[in-house]
């Protein structure tokens, strides 16, 4: 009974995170309410508030949930070989196939008036992942690096976005090695 009840909440839960997506790329979540996000997953409320206390709390869950997945895809990387030892081509693959699966959410929440704490968490994310790379091949720091590492992680989620936004048209591994190639070519020469 307790497999059943958990296969079903974590059927409910899917369901109410991919309606959720629906309903944020034509409206803001300040305009859907639970009993519009209800409708449309076919469930009552109840359901919904044994679950959650509101749209926010189900937005928050969301964007926790994925950040959670996004670092734990990361943490491997991370601790992963030297520059020279492709760790950055690996390390993009892994992020952006892990977005694509989360496309639905990930696209309302960086591209379509979503969450600036959670561009700005993926943005920190991805400019630590190039710091520490970057920091296994040569251990200067410094302002100026600095500036550097933000122009790397900002580039990086505008492709995300442009991607993304026309509906991943390339596969997640054509994106990575094309941002690869951008950071190893030209951002990372000035290193």
């Amino acid at each position: 009974m307790e497999q059943t009840d958990d296969r079903r909440v974590r059927k409910t839960r899917r369901l109410l995170r991919e309606q959720l997506a629906r309903l944020m790329e034509h409206k803001s979540v300040r305009e859907i309410t639970v009993t519009e996000l209800c409708r449309a997953c076919d469930i009552n409320r109840g359901t919904f508030y044994r679950h959650y206390a509101d749209v926010y709390d189900l937005l928050h869950s969301v964007e926790e949930e994925i950040r959670r997945g996004f670092q734990q895809v990361m943490d491997p990387v991370f601790s992963g070989g030297k520059l020279g030892e492709q760790v950055i081509g690996p390390g993009l693959q892994a992020a952006f196939c892990y977005l694509a699966e989360n496309a639905d959410m990930c696209r309302v929440l960086l591209c379509r008036g979503g969450d600036m704490e959670f561009v700005q968490q993926v943005e920190n994310l991805m400019r630590e992942f190039v710091r520490e790379q970057y920091r296994k091949v040569n251990r200067r720091e410094g302002e100026m690096y600095d500036y550097i590492f933000t122009y790397i992680a900002a580039g990086c989620i505008g492709v995300l976005r442009q991607w993304l936004e026309q509906d991943m048209p390339q596969p997640p591994q054509q994106i990575a090695a094309l941002l690869e190639q951008i950071m190893r070519e030209g951002v990372l020469a000035l290193l």
